[in-house]
């Protein structure tokens, strides 16, 4: 491996693709990657990896609030809703405009181990 400008060590394979799992092994233990976008096992499972570029943007004409305006509703994603997930967030967008809200901060995401998560699934 090679360490780049900011302290990370990276190597490329030219066979990876997205979707894939990974590991780092270390004195013949294997880690997950503590830079991982993703950890679908869990923070001791294998990593997998993530082509962010092929998400498609779909908010180029958004503005934002002006300062003045701007209703901030902070969301703890794991409590908000029975389920636990993005997903059922959006159920509960038309009870967020009533009551003025049109800014949603979401919480730091941070995996750890054990089954009581920030945030269950996508």
């Amino acid at each position: 491996m090679s360490l780049d400008q900011e302290g990370y060590y990276y190597v490329e394979d030219r066979e990876a693709a997205a979707g894939m799992l990974y590991q780092y092994r270390l004195d013949g233990q294997l880690f997950p990657d503590p830079a991982s976008r993703f950890q679908p096992f869990g923070v001791h499972g294998p990593s997998q990896i993530v082509d962010g570029s092929h998400f498609v943007w779909s908010d180029q004409s958004w503005q934002r609030p002006s300062l003045s305006e701007l209703i901030i509703y902070e969301l703890h994603v794991g409590t908000f809703t029975r389920e636990g997930c993005f997903k059922s967030i959006i159920d509960h967008f038309d009870h967020l405009l009533r009551l003025g809200v049109n800014a949603i901060e979401i919480m730091p995401i941070a995996d750890f181990p054990g089954d009581s998560n920030w945030v269950t699934t996508v």
